[in-house]
């Protein structure tokens, strides 16, 4: 049963979350795995080419997956209390909650995507001695993006007709 303000979660937004939290989870064994393999000094900054371009302590690798963390669980406490995160306070429709929702949860796995990227990219750069760039780095956060808002346009045109 649904609280007040709160929104019912259908099962594609079950999948949504779901697939977030896998990502967190996947992410955080990844990095506990290959710690004990990581230099001293890891890359923690890409150019646009790719090229490693930012160094710091292999401590460093903590700090995305937990900002990112606490990011993506606060977007899903928001996707299911949308009324909570009106900063004007005034009444939303159960049509403008339902979007606000969608862009909370679609947001939330957009993040979490974008952090396997770079935890990867800076694992991968840091432990091998080759010189090729990460390239697609940038193209493929451009595409989870358009990714991202074609499912909030989307989701905003089926609400508001």
């Amino acid at each position: 049963m649904a609280t007040k303000g709160s929104i019912q979660f259908s099962s594609l937004d079950y999948v949504i979350i779901s697939v977030a939290l896998f990502l967190l989870i996947y992410n955080w064994c990844i990095i506990s795995i290959e710690y004990s393999n990581l230099p001293e000094t890891i890359a923690v900054h890409f150019d646009s080419a790719g090229n490693p371009n930012g160094f710091g302590s292999k401590n460093s690798i903590w700090l995305a997956p937990s900002f990112f963390t606490v990011l993506c669980l606060g977007l899903i406490v928001s996707a299911k209390y949308p009324e909570q995160l009106n900063f004007t306070k005034k009444k939303i429709s159960e049509k403008e909650k339902k979007i606000s929702s969608k862009k909370g949860l679609f947001a939330s796995l957009l993040c979490s995507s974008i952090l396997i990227l770079i935890t990867h990219s800076m694992i991968k750069t840091s432990i091998s001695n080759d010189d090729n760039p990460m390239f697609w780095i940038i193209p493929t956060v451009f595409g989870l993006i358009v990714l991202f808002l074609a499912s909030i346009f989307y989701y905003k045109h089926k609400y508001l007709k």
